[in-house]
């Protein structure tokens, strides 16, 4: 009668080893905005979304970079990105959230840092600029007799 205790006994702790302990799902990570393009030296705030976990933290990373690099643009503990005041080669950075509680879990961003569109038809004038001229060239101005007109 003692030798056969145990069976029922260990057969009844692996039905309850299962009861409950299904697996969870993993954590999940998602960034906002995914794309951006931002002119030197300007900012963007990144928000990273984690899920199906407590700890909902990030490490902020650009180009696998934790914070950033002044070269590439810096990123702050709140998700503020500031891109670099000169355009960098190649003129892309990927800004990326890194799960704190799963370090293989990250999102990413891509961010393009450009001049915006006219810039570089703006070029610098010398001074000083003579009263009654634009600062332009020839063909800032029309010509009609004795009139001009810019």
């Amino acid at each position: 009668m003692r030798r056969g205790w145990w069976v029922p006994v260990l057969a009844s702790a692996l039905l309850l080893s299962g009861c409950g302990g299904g697996s969870s799902a993993p954590v999940a990570i998602s960034v906002s905005p995914k794309t951006v393009t931002l002119s030197p030296g300007a900012s963007q705030t990144f928000k990273a979304t984690v899920t199906n976990t407590s700890n909902v933290s990030v490490t902020w990373q650009v180009n696998s970079t934790p914070g950033g690099t002044a070269k590439l643009g810096t990123i702050n503990v709140f998700g503020v990105y500031t891109a670099p005041i000169t355009e960098p080669t190649p003129p892309t950075v990927n800004v990326t959230a890194v799960s704190q509680a799963d370090a293989t879990k990250s999102a990413t961003a891509l961010v393009t840092i450009a001049q915006p569109s006219g810039a570089g038809n703006q070029q610098a004038q010398s001074l000083p600029i003579k009263l009654g001229t634009s600062g332009g060239d020839s063909l800032d101005l029309t010509k009609s007799g004795n009139t001009i007109t810019c």
